[in-house]
C-alpha cells in the first residue's frame, strides 16, 4: 500500500518528533529500540486500519495514519510507563547481589560489614553497610546486639545471616 501525500507529510513529522524524543533525558530515551521503530509501527497499523476499512483499498490516507500514529505514540508511552514500573533502584540492586553473594559464597552463621567489604562483591565498607540496611530491612540479616564472632574475630558490628528470609 502507498501513502497519500499528506499522510506522508504526517509519518515524516512523526518520525522526527520520535527521534528527538529519544535523546538523552528525553520521554523515550529508555526505549529507544522500540521508539526507533514507531513510524515503522504507525505506518503498518494505518495500512491495516486502511484495508479493515476498505479491502479492495491500495492506499493510507491521512485519516488512517494519524489512527496509526496514535496507536503506535500509545504503544510507545506504555513501553515507557512499563520500564518505568520495573525499574529497580541501586540500592535494591546491591542489597540483591550482596543477598546473593551472601548465600553462595559465605558460610558463616555471622557476617560483619568489614568482612563482606574484604571478601564480598564491593570493596568499600559503606557499601556493604547500605546494603546491610536492606537486607536487615527485610529480615535478611539480623543485627547481633553485642556483637559476634566472625571469622575467628570478635565483631562489635555483625548480623545473623537468615537463610530462609524472603
Amino acid at each position: 500500500m502507498r501513502l497519500d501525500p499528506v499522510a506522508k507529510d504526517l509519518l515524516r513529522e512523526f518520525s522526527m518528533l520520535i527521534e528527538k524524543e529519544q535523546a538523552p533525558g528525553k520521554t523515550f530515551e529508555a526505549v529507544r529500540p522500540f521508539a526507533s521503530k514507531c513510524a515503522e509501527h504507525a505506518a503498518r497499523l494505518a495500512a491495516l486500519l486502511a484495508l479493515y476499512r476498505n479491502p479492495e483499498g491500495r492506499a493510507v490516507d491521512a485519516e488512517d495514519i494519524a489512527s496509526g500514529i496514535e496507536l503506535a505514540a500509545y504503544y510507545a508511552a506504555e513501553a515507557v510507563r512499563l520500564i518505568d514500573v520495573a525499574a529497580i533502584s541501586k540500592v535494591t540492586a546491591e542489597a540483591e547481589r550482596m543477598r546473593r553473594w551472601i548465600l553462595e559464597c559465605w558460610g558463616e552463621k555471622f557476617i560483619s560489614a568489614v568482612d563482606a567489604a574484604q571478601r564480598g562483591p564491593f570493596k568499600e565498607t559503606a557499601r556493604a553497610r547500605a546494603a546491610f540496611a536492606t537486607l536487615e530491612k527485610y529480615r535478611w540479616l539480623i543485627p547481633c546486639e553485642g556483637g559476634a564472632e566472625v571469622l575467628g574475630k570478635n565483631r562489635r558490628e555483625a548480623w545473623r545471616i537468615n537463610r530462609g528470609a524472603g
